[in-house]
């Protein structure tokens, strides 16, 4: 089976030329190719057919935002401070 992305090695004969990690993945995403960063700062570039499935999941799949709705109504019934005691 092959890795849903290219190995440094691809990567470093796709961007030949290209000595410093930002400017590798600046190139390959100028060719149209789905790049992450890995922890050391080199390119991670997917495959092409890994990149349409992780996006078509990711397109299935929506992280939902924060509840707004919720977090206002919850703020609400809190008190805040100490409230005026009608003197």
């Amino acid at each position: 089976m092959t890795s849903p992305y290219f190995s440094d090695a691809e990567v470093d004969e796709m961007t030949a030329g290209l000595e410093q990690p930002a400017a590798k993945a600046r190139y390959l995403r100028r060719l149209g190719f789905r790049v992450d960063r890995k922890p050391n700062g080199r390119p991670l570039a997917w495959r092409p057919t890994a990149a349409a499935g992780a996006d078509q999941a990711q397109q299935q799949n929506p992280q939902t935002g924060p509840n707004v709705v919720g977090l206002d109504q919850w703020s609400r019934k809190r008190k805040h401070g100490t409230q005026a005691q009608g003197r």
